[in-house]
């Protein structure tokens, strides 16, 4: 699989990460063209560390006997494909199939010397009697051989112990978001001095990983220096976002050596930033009467790559079919960070692992037919291993026995293009600038070509651009998009509001931002009346009126602010869709000469849809009517009277909140709303297009991006609090209760791009952060960047003031005490907004801290160990990457350059990083150089 991208911002959706003093993007390809693979060998999968014991060598007889099957007759095909592992054991120079057994709940292992006639099967493994769970037959099993013995790995697991019950219910605490049985599951090792076993338990009384944790399809990894690793798939049961984590065993695999720790989680998979994604599948589009689906992972498998990074092959789900991808450490450690590859195999195909032949090919083993009941089909590819990860040469039908299958790339890359580039210009031409990106199946990113290049100089009207992209395959797409130059004033302008009535405008200010209560403020510069106006929820000890509805404060310099006025009352007639609750997160926006008001209603006593219990269950909690509405009026003050009162304008199924008004450069209305965490446990981020006068859907909504692409969860440092033993209020004790999509606001940037600010949680905490489209199209691709705002504020929005300064304001106290709201000076730049000052004058809010004292975090390789090639040494090559709370990326610089010659022996190279603030980090990592 070719890496090439058309920009530097995708991959891992982490953006550019600059390294200094090495000839290779880290995380990115910085020129678009494909990585190159480093020189030296490829380690072999599962090596152990150097000066291991060699197992002792099998007697041929002692591997086709009757015991075995004698002589070998059964092809691939005819063998049952649960499980599925092979070990091409060089003592032996056999070939040995470890599978589930048929008969009882053990494992058993098949031999061949050729690939192609097998001999089997044989017990290898029986499930302990008496151990921890022992009524569930052992699945996933895979030997390596470690220290001169050979280890099987294998899960166990016990579903009529119950560890936790099930509950229902919306909160956020462990107590309430556990929405399915758990019981004890857990990867254990077994030891035999010979491959075909029998295999004992190295502890049948416990697990190397902790019994409260669902884990399965443990693999073991061995680093460069010997130190062991259990990586394994934290259950989606457990989890629902299932992870990857992995766990440092002692010498002798007897225990843990340490605690889990988070390497990346189901819904990092790289299809889910695909465009299309959206469109076909109902859990992110249609009417949405289920509820997401869990983002699955299983059987993670650890190889490493030309170069010293490494390569983990995974499974998952896609629209309902098994997918096989990948993800890389470019730096060589466990740890990462990891970055996900496109799907490696499709078709309800996975489970795979790959080993090498005794000729020095390497194959790659899978599994298709995975989601049905039967056992499924084992299949073989040629594999290739480049420095980003696996490549499939072809099928081998010969050795599995599967006819017509193909691996040819017939499917072009999809094109993402501006949305109508509009600029205005005094002279007969005008510098457009403008971006597209293209993203394939099995390339992921691809450069494009333009038919007129970004910031060319185009005349006065209307200029097509075509946009082309090419995968490596051959197959191209084209997409276009119009640029519209013209002068001031040739569009007729917007008609003008009706003046604002003496008798709604205030004319006493007694408050001060202290004394206001507020939570999701929105604040309307209304130039045709010369004042502020602030909306918020109700609140009846403030606006003396009782009533459920919004009311609104007014301002003339933004210190001073009246008592709020009622200017909505949410209707009670029974035929109203819901009624209950007060509504949440108002603004009210000018539009074609009328404000039109935004807001959220809640009915909890309308359920949509009940919870439901059970392992294939697709509906954790119950959800309730819940969307945002439309009302107008003629003036800011109102009073606004709904558009519809028998429904909103999204579908009625999905549970929205917050929405805000986009208009794109042609004048195209968009509801941009959040799809919520209760229905969705991924919040989304949604945009509807509206008809012109905004009183219907004009199609169906569009995808933008999840919450769970904030860029802290692929930070695996972050580990440290996304772990499976922390209480979060995204992570509860052991159990995800959702990731919260909250508040968006859209606003155009200077050069055409599309940012958006939108609120979350991390570490139990509210949190202010955006996202860009730099087409500066709805549709995207969307990028992530880093937070504008920690300590638990958000629900942002931006506005300018009379004097033309940009500001921010927004609630704090979300998780204590009565919010209150604080406001910022802000820049809006081509790359989103920056946070220039706290107003303190203006909000009242002391002790504001926007100051950066958070160095980098640097991922070093673990060590680097090569063989020397000539007397003086070896040059070793090696990558480390930073990232920043604020800055993101940041560059690195080593003591020692990366492709340096090292001298034979022991040398420590020390990792910097400074970020834009100054502050700075330091680590080090070692490089062992052994003799030949």
């Amino acid at each position: 699989m070719t890496r090439e991208r058309s920009t530097d911002r995708w991959s891992g959706r982490r953006g550019k990460v600059a390294v200094l003093g090495v000839a290779l993007a880290t995380v990115v390809s910085v020129t678009g063209l494909p990585i190159a693979a480093n020189a030296e060998t490829a380690t072999p999968r599962h090596i152990a560390a150097a000066g291991t014991a060699t197992p002792q060598p099998i007697a041929d007889g002692d591997v086709a006997d009757g015991h075995l099957g004698d002589p070998a007759s059964a092809n691939l095909s005819s063998i049952d494909g649960r499980g599925g592992y092979v070990l091409a054991d060089q003592a032996s120079k056999t070939y040995y199939l470890y599978a589930q057994s048929t008969s009882d709940t053990g494992i058993v292992v098949y031999t061949s010397k050729d690939l192609r006639k097998w001999s089997g099967p044989a017990h290898v493994y029986s499930v302990p009697k008496g151990a921890w769970n022992a009524n569930e037959a052992a699945t996933a099993p895979e030997v390596t051989a470690y220290h001169g013995k050979y280890y099987l790995l294998t899960t166990l697991h016990n579903s009529t112990d119950i560890l936790e019950h099930g509950k229902t219910g919306s909160g956020w605490d462990s107590s309430g978001n556990r929405y399915l049985d758990t019981s004890p599951e857990a990867t254990v090792l077994a030891v035999a001095d010979s491959p075909k076993g029998p295999f004992t338990d190295v502890n049948p009384a416990k697990p190397p990983t902790d019994l409260s944790l669902m884990t399965k399809d443990g693999t073991l990894y061995v680093d460069p220096d010997g130190t062991p690793y259990l990586v394994d798939a934290h259950d989606w049961i457990q989890k629902i976002d299932s992870t990857v984590e992995a766990v440092r065993l002692t010498g002798d695999l007897t225990g843990p050596a340490a605690t889990q720790t988070f390497l990346f989680k189901g819904s990092d998979a790289a299809f889910y930033q695909d465009r299309n994604f959206a469109s076909a599948d109902p859990t992110y589009n249609a009417a949405n009467t289920d509820q997401l689906s869990p983002f699955k992972v299983s059987d993670p498998e650890i190889t490493t790559l030309p170069g010293g990074g490494l390569v983990m092959l995974w499974t998952t789900q896609k629209q309902g079919q098994y997918v096989e991808m990948q993800a890389v450490s470019r730096t060589g450690n466990i740890n990462g960070p990891w970055e996900q590859e496109q799907a490696l195999l499709t078709g309800d195909r996975g489970s795979a692992m790959s080993f090498t032949t005794f000729g020095g090919k390497r194959e790659l083993l899978a599994r298709n037919g995975l989601s049905g009941t039967g056992a499924g089909h084992l299949e073989i590819y040629d594999a290739g291993l480049t420095a980003n990860g696996f490549t499939l040469d072809r099928h081998r039908a010969d050795l599995d026995g599967i006819a017509g299958m193909t691996l040819r790339d017939t499917k072009a890359p999809d094109i993402y293009v501006p949305s109508t580039r509009v600029v205005t210009t005094k002279d007969k031409k005008a510098k457009v600038h403008f971006l597209a990106y293209a993203r394939d199946d099995r390339d992921g990113w691809v450069p494009v070509t333009y038919a007129v290049r970004p910031d060319s100089e185009f005349k006065l009207g209307k200029t097509t651009v075509r946009v082309t992209a090419k995968d490596a395959a051959g197959n191209r797409s084209s997409e276009s998009f119009v640029v519209d130059v013209e002068h001031p004033g040739a569009k007729p302008a917007d008609p003008k509001p009706a003046p604002t009535g003496t008798a709604d405008l205030a004319t006493s200010f007694p408050l001060t931002m202290p004394q206001m209560p507020l939570h999701d403020p929105y604040i309307l510069p209304d130039a045709t009346s010369g004042t502020y106006f602030l909306y918020t929820a109700n609140n009846s000890g403030t606006s003396g009126n009782a009533a459920k509805g919004v009311m609104a404060y007014q301002s003339k310099d933004l210190v001073h602010w009246s008592v709020p006025k009622l200017i909505y009352t949410v209707p009670t007639s029974a035929d109203v869709w819901n009624a209950y609750d007060s509504p949440w997160a108002p603004e009210v926006h000018l539009y074609q000469g009328k404000y039109y008001l935004f807001t959220t209603l809640d009915n909890q006593k309308a359920t949509t849809a009940e919870s439901v219990s059970g392992p294939d269950s697709t509906r954790w909690v119950p959800t309730y009517k819940r969307s945002s509405i439309l009302a107008v009026a003629d003036t800011p003050v109102g009073p606004f009277t709904d558009m519809n009162v028998k429904a909103p304008v999204t579908d009625p199924t999905f549970d929205t909140l917050d929405g805000t008004l986009y208009v794109d450069p042609t004048g195209k209305p968009y509801l941009v709303f959040a799809n919520e965490w209760l229905q969705k446990l991924d919040g989304t981020m949604d945009a509807l297009p509206l008809t012109g006068d905004l009183s219907k859907a004009a199609g169906q909504p569009i995808f933008m991006w999840k919450a769970s692409d904030a860029p802290w969860y692929q930070d695996p440092l972050y580990g440290g609090k996304y772990t499976s033993v922390t209480d979060d209020k995204q992570l509860s004790a052991k159990q995800l209760s959702g990731y919260v999509t909250d508040g968006p606001e859209l606003y155009n940037t200077p050069n055409g791009s599309l940012v958006s600010l939108w609120t979350t949680y991390r570490d139990d905490t509210y949190i202010e952060t955006q996202a860009i489209s730099r087409t500066g199209n709805i549709n995207g691709p969307w990028e992530q960047l880093p937070p504008l705002i920690f300590a638990d504020k958000g629900h942002g929005s931006v506005f300018t003031d009379f004097a033309g300064n940009l500001h921010m304001v927004m609630h704090n106290h979300m998780s204590s005490g009565t919010p209150r709201g604080e406001i910022y000076d802000m820049k809006l730049t081509d790359n989103g907004f920056q946070v220039l000052a706290h107003r303190e004058d203006l909000d009242g809010v002391a002790g504001v801290d926007l100051s950066d004292t958070l160095a980098p975090k640097i991922y070093v390789p673990s060590t680097r160990v090569v063989t020397a090639s000539s007397r003086t040494g070896a040059r070793v090559s090696f990558v480390a990457e930073a990232t920043d709370d604020r800055d993101g990326a940041v560059a690195v610089h080593y003591s020692k350059a990366p492709g340096s010659t090292f001298p034979v022996g022991r040398s420590t190279v020390t990792v910097t990083a400074r970020d834009a603030a100054g502050n700075v980090t330091h680590t080090s990592f070692a490089v062992v150089v052994n003799r030949k």
